[in-house]
């Protein structure tokens, strides 16, 4: 074991926040099955604009230099267009790394209702999310940022006429940004093609902004905070509890980040 040669992964986030804690916690569910795991550190990068040029910056570094991302609103065809790419992060499965904390074996026992009661709400949270969240990622897409602007219509849009009225609009307010892609750019096959991706590569849950799901949530559970506090302390009751016993999901998304450095460890 050598820090010259050891792998680092980067990733969004503080020293000790929710990424790295859940990151680490996934890295040490994977020691049996992928050696390299027990080499790995993974260090916090900040935001994931940071992310691209600290891969640029170590490419030719002798120890191997990794990233993983938050995958917000990226299609699959994306996802799987920057796995395979080193100089890209690698994007996570689900919408955050936040997302995997809304799996029923960790939210059941800490809100103490059963599987189909929380699956039910899950579902019901999500499906108020969507559209808002589908049209979040067209703007994303040709706009680079994640937020609806506040002349994008009154609340949010709940239905596919209201979407697409917002993402008009957002990109309107936008055009000095997009202008030069605005020629071909259909609104309406867009936001058609994101809530598609959404439906394909879902469940819906795990595709919305998972931060926000999780505030719902709490919000549902506990609408005075008197349980659980904050929303942030919520979120972090789910962490703790997570840290203990890492989602299979992410680990899962790990694991296939480490098979770019080191290939699993085979069964006789």
């Amino acid at each position: 074991m050598s820090i010259l040669t050891d792998p680092v992964i980067f990733c969004e986030g503080r020293a000790r926040g929710a990424d790295v804690r859940l990151l680490e916690a996934a890295r040490n569910a994977l020691l049996g099955s992928h050696p390299i795991a027990a080499r790995v550190e993974i260090r916090p990068a900040g935001s994931v604009g940071d992310l691209g040029p600290l891969l640029r910056l170590y490419a030719d570094a002798p120890r191997p230099v990794r990233a993983i991302r938050d995958r917000d609103f990226l299609p699959r065809s994306v996802v799987e267009q920057q796995r395979r790419k080193v100089i890209r992060p690698f994007p996570l499965g689900r919408h955050c790394i936040e997302s995997y904390l809304l799996d029923a074996a960790l939210v059941c026992p800490l809100v103490d209702v059963t599987g189909p009661e929380y699956e039910a709400t899950r579902h019901e949270l999500a499906r108020r999310r969507l559209w808002t969240d589908v049209a979040r990622g067209v703007v994303a897409r040709y706009v680079g940022r994640h937020r609806l602007h506040p002349r994008a219509g009154e609340g949010r849009p709940d239905d596919r006429g209201g979407t697409i009225g917002a993402v008009e609009t957002a990109l309107n307010v936008f055009a000095a940004e997009v202008e030069t892609r605005l020629e071909e750019f259909v609104v309406t096959d867009a936001v058609d093609a994101m809530r598609e991706d959404f439906r394909r590569d879902g469940p819906p849950w795990t595709r919305v902004d998972g931060k926000a799901l999780l505030h719902a949530l709490r919000d549902t559970f506990d609408p005075t905070g008197a349980r659980f506090g904050s929303r942030e302390a919520f979120v972090k009751r789910l962490v703790d509890r997570a840290e203990r016993r890492p989602p299979r999901a992410l680990v899962d998304d790990l694991a296939r980040l480490l098979e770019h450095i080191q290939p699993a460890r085979t069964a006789p």
